[in-house]
């Protein structure tokens, strides 16, 4: 009986965390979509920049046309990634192979 018990406990638990992390999940995509919309293409395009131009300091490269390359080929980038579902955008911090992908799309639309 025992046993029982401890088994509906468990098996409880187990529906309360399925049932949590449903709602945590409709919260986080499907209602705060806006808002991680807007923080991933604020993060996206900053990191574009950061490491955009840490890679043209060291190749030597510097001055106002290269940030304005830097700036349109990021600004570029962050228009293929927009579109892209929350799913995908996830993906993009987990997948070698989303970011592949995503990399050849940038690479012909963004030279």
């Amino acid at each position: 009986m025992r046993g029982l018990k401890i088994a509906a406990i468990v098996a409880g638990a187990i529906i309360i965390l399925v049932i949590g992390g449903v709602v945590i999940y409709r919260i986080a995509v499907e209602e705060g979509g806006p808002a991680f919309e807007k923080a991933f293409n604020d993060s996206f395009l900053e990191n574009c920049l950061t490491s955009a131009r840490q890679a043209a300091a060291s190749s030597g490269k510097s001055g106002p046309e290269i940030d304005a390359t830097i700036q349109r080929r990021c600004t570029c980038a962050l228009e293929v990634v927009k579109p892209l579902p929350v799913s995908d955008k996830v993906l993009l911090g987990r997948s070698e192979e989303k970011q592949r992908e995503v990399l050849a799309e940038v690479q012909k639309r963004c030279q």
